[in-house]
């Protein structure tokens, strides 16, 4: 229904999902609904650590958080992942600009 209402317009998912991507509603997503991973569309079997006990943010924030592939960037549609990287992966003047890592994906339409 969903694609219905799109008219087969592409769609973007992106955020943190707080869910790996073995992670049954990443599967779900990725698989059944067909929302590839735009990492791995770049990146294939490279793990996509945005949220890395290494950050001392994390560290301080969540030390015990298990999860480290949280954020995803996922499309559907005619579009072609051309790129995907982490971006705010250190610091900059000793400042860490979040507790996880951005992810910036350059897509064609």
């Amino acid at each position: 229904m969903l694609d219905d209402q799109l008219g087969g317009s592409p769609v973007i998912l992106a955020g943190d999902f707080d869910a790996e991507p073995d992670s049954a509603s990443l599967r779900y997503l990725t698989g059944d609904a067909g929302y590839p991973r735009a990492w791995d569309a770049v990146h294939y079997c490279k793990p996509c650590v945005t949220l890395d006990p290494a950050n001392p943010l994390h560290a301080e924030q969540l030390p015990d958080w298990p999860f480290t592939q949280i954020d995803h960037v996922l499309v559907r549609g005619e579009v072609t992942v051309v790129a995907c990287e982490r971006v705010h992966d250190s610091p900059r003047d000793g400042v860490w600009a979040s507790d996880h890592y951005g992810l910036v994906a350059d897509l064609e339409f």
